[in-house]
């Protein structure tokens, strides 16, 4: 056994210890770690720079996709929600705001929010989320990010000093 560290992953075929190729499995990992600042006072969801993972094919239409991360964010003040968003792109055709509330009771619909209850404290994030695009064209996985006042700042304490943290998102395509 090693350990592979890679920034893209591609199987073609999986095979158990007993050497019998297996249907199920993982077939490629892409992911992007965010080890800079990132700060916006956008309303309206912007991308995180650095946030966007590498454009996966799909080995066919029935694949899923495991994506997985967390952000560390803080805000320039406190008693501000900021948002965090997974955005989906398919290539020649739609993106779309994926893993997000859908109550119809809530008027800011997310991936993750965060109330920055205390002046420029760094909190984490941690989200998660299996996706079925139901495509075989090119898929791209981002983070998009906006403030819900002042400014949302990403890896780092919302007044600059001191603590800091890093972010990161990593997609694996499950065969169907």
């Amino acid at each position: 056994m090693g350990i592979l560290i890679a920034d893209i992953v591609q199987v073609d075929t999986i095979k158990n210890e007993a050497g019998t190729i297996t249907t199920k499995g993982v077939l490629q990992v892409a992911s992007a770690t965010k080890t800079d600042t990132f700060t916006t006072t956008s309303t309206s969801n912007v991308d995180v720079t650095g946030m966007t993972v590498a454009t996966l094919t799909p080995r066919d239409a029935n694949s899923k996709f495991l994506i997985f991360g967390g952000v560390e964010w803080a805000n320039s003040a406190s008693g501000h929600v900021d948002f965090i968003q997974i955005v989906r792109i398919i290539s020649g055709g739609a993106t779309t705001d994926i893993a997000i509330n859908t109550d119809s009771g809530t008027s800011a619909h997310a991936t993750a929010c965060g109330l920055h209850q205390i002046n420029y404290e760094l909190t984490g994030s941690p989200f998660s989320f299996l996706d079925s695009p139901a495509t075989a064209s090119d898929v791209t996985y981002k983070l998009q990010g906006r403030a819900g006042g002042n400014t949302m700042v990403v890896n780092r304490r919302g007044d600059g000093v001191d603590q800091g943290g890093v972010s990161s998102i990593t997609v694996m395509e499950i065969q169907g």
